[in-house]
Formats: C-alpha cells, sequence, structure tokens
C-alpha cells in the first residue's frame, strides 16, 4: 500500500495529498459523530450533509493548503543561516507554523467548510455562520490546537521526510478532527 502511494505521490503529488487529506477529514467527522451519538444519543443522527461538508474541505481545502504551506516551511527552513543549528531551523519552521500558519488557516477554513455545508445543505447564509464561528469557537479551538500541533510539527519537521509530511499531518490529524468537526459542526 505504502509504495502505491509512494507511485500516486510522484505522479500526482497535489491531487493524492488533497484526497488523502479529504478523505482522513472525512474518517475525523464519521469518528467524531460516532462519538458524539454515543455520548448524548438525543442528539441529531448522523449527518451526511456534515460529512459531505468536511470530505470536500479536506479534499479542496486542507489538502492543498497543507501541500503549499509545508513547501513554504520548508522553504524558509533552507533559506535561513546555514550556522544554525537543525533544532533552531525546526524551532523557526514550528513558531512561523504556529503564529502565521494557524492565523492564515483557521479563518479559510471556517469560510470553506461553511461553503461546502452550505452549498450542500442548500444553506444561503454561509458567510455571517463562518464569521459566527470565528467569533465564537476560534479561541477555544486555537488554544487546543496548541495543545497537540506545536509538538506534532516539531517531529514532522525534524524527522519525517518533507514528502510525507502532509501524510503525517494526515495522520496526526484524524485525532484532531474529531474535535475540530465537532467544535465546527456545533458552533
Amino acid at each position: 500500500m505504502l509504495s502505491r502511494y509512494e507511485s500516486l505521490l510522484s505522479s500526482s503529488p497535489l491531487l493524492t495529498k488533497s484526497i488523502t487529506a479529504g478523505f482522513i477529514t472525512a474518517f475525523g467527522d464519521v469518528l467524531s459523530q460516532l462519538l458524539e451519538a454515543h455520548l448524548a444519543p438525543s442528539k441529531i443522527p448522523f449527518s451526511l450533509v456534515r460529512l459531505g461538508a468536511f470530505l470536500l474541505a479536506g479534499t479542496f481545502f486542507i489538502g492543498p493548503f497543507m501541500t503549499y504551506w509545508f513547501e513554504v516551511l520548508w522553504s524558509i527552513g533552507r533559506r535561513l543561516p546555514k550556522s544554525w543549528s537543525k533544532r533552531s531551523v525546526t524551532l523557526t519552521q514550528v513558531l512561523v507554523d504556529q503564529t502565521a500558519g494557524v492565523a492564515l488557516f483557521f479563518p479559510a477554513f471556517f469560510f470553506c467548510y461553511e461553503l461546502c455545508e452550505s452549498l450542500a445543505s442548500g444553506r444561503p447564509r454561509f458567510p455571517t455562520l463562518a464569521v459566527g464561528k470565528i467569533r465564537n469557537d476560534l479561541p477555544a479551538i486555537l488554544v487546543n490546537q496548541y495543545k497537540l500541533w506545536p509538538l506534532a510539527n516539531f517531529v514532522s519537521f525534524s524527522f519525517v521526510p518533507v514528502r510525507y509530511r502532509v501524510l503525517y499531518s494526515n495522520v496526526m490529524a484524524v485525532f484532531w478532527n474529531i474535535y475540530l468537526c465537532a467544535a465546527v459542526a456545533a458552533g
């Protein structure tokens, strides 16, 4: 399976990473919805619209964003002074990721998710809902993302080959997506 992924990664890297991100994001939502149903059985049943919105957002936003963002971070690392230690370079990449990357990613993700859900459900108010979620939900999401992603990305930037970083991030994101899907869908 890894050799097939490697082959697809070589022939169509962006498409492969985007489709992988879409399915992993959707898988996180499935797990999230199952967990929500277990914890609150009286809640709304499984939502295919929500699942579809996360599949689309993962495929068309998360995969491409992460692919290009990791290239930016890799480029930053290559441009730092050669005298810097690998640890200093990695910490700089994590710092840029956890400041500029977070500031770019989350608001754009909220808009993308709301657009996808709006299109899937026929609900036309997506900009208003996205702005409301950014105001109401983003602070808590940021606090929680800082509990996982700085360490996960330090490991990624230190040990994971560049071509596998989006896949590594996607695997780590299964657990993050359980939380994020519940937070975004509930907000």
